[in-house]
């Protein structure tokens, strides 16, 4: 049975140029669920595709290789050039399989239960606005690189970059709801952390956006130290869920998230149209 994409409104485009629109996925006469295009004015060329994390996922057609097919067509048309698809972990697979997708990265959530305790050794405080220049610096370079690292020009990995950090943090330190904290063992700063009380859509909940453990302190336990701060914050906002990005070939950080009690909701993938 063919799959057609019918919008739910007309295209939303914002002042800086950036798109989207929401469709139901239509098989015949049925609506089996639906889904989001959108496509940022700091990255013009690449189209996102989102579905919710937990689809109907019991009808077959809900995310298949059909369906993203057809965002694709929808996509080159508003002059995209690359696809960036966020699916629950079965849909990500059959398109990895079908399409010749790559994986890019994932989305990890943690139902918090008890608000957790610091290692003895360490303390936490507030970074300076000195220590929050660098760490803003230190984390545009990384998340650029990200970007590089999956086939972005330069330019435009730096362009995004910097687009993320103004709306995340327009008012730097300053910013409601977020808290930028530094990890001080001895009086010394061993890692840094950025934590926000709401996190990209559809994920509710606090969210990591950065946790950084100093160089020549790796391996000693900060960064689970961190984790847990990071989930202290979130205790005292009212927060119950802690999502976070996990890039792709990151190992080591997924294996502490998932040490932790944290489980993959929702994948990104990617492939050039």
């Amino acid at each position: 049975m063919s799959v057609e994409l019918v919008s739910d409104a007309p295209v939303q485009v914002a002042p800086d140029g950036a798109r989207s629109c929401r469709y139901s996925i239509v098989c015949g006469d049925r609506v089996m669920g639906g889904l989001e295009l959108k496509v940022e004015s700091s990255a013009p060329q690449t189209g996102h595709v989102h579905f919710p994390a937990h689809g109907r996922s019991d009808q077959g057609a809900n995310h298949s290789a059909s369906v993203v097919t057809a965002a694709e067509g929808l996509l080159r048309d508003w002059g995209c050039t690359t696809v960036r698809v966020r699916a629950p972990r079965r849909e990500a697979e059959e398109l990895l399989a079908k399409l010749g997708y790559r994986s890019v990265s994932r989305i990890m959530v943690k139902e918090l239960g008890t608000r957790p305790d610091l290692p003895p050794s360490v303390g936490a405080r507030t970074l300076t606005q000195e220590e929050f220049e660098a760490f803003v610096r230190a984390a545009h370079a990384q998340y650029a690189l990200s970007f590089v690292g999956r086939g972005f020009p330069l330019a435009e990995a730096e362009k995004i970059a910097r687009s993320a950090t103004t709306s995340l943090l327009p008012n730097g330190l300053a910013t409601q709801g977020v808290a930028l904290r530094c990890l001080v063992e001895q009086e010394k700063i061993v890692g840094r952390l950025w934590v926000a009380d709401s996190g990209p859509a559809p994920e509710p909940g606090a969210y990591v956006y950065d946790v950084e453990v100093a160089e020549g302190r790796r391996g000693r336990g900060f960064g689970r130290a961190l984790m847990l701060h990071a989930e202290q914050i979130a205790w005292d906002w009212g927060c119950r869920r802690m999502g976070l990005n996990v890039f792709e070939g990151n190992t080591v950080a997924e294996r502490l998230y998932a040490s932790l009690g944290y489980r993959t909701t929702l994948h990104s993938i990617a492939r050039d149209l």
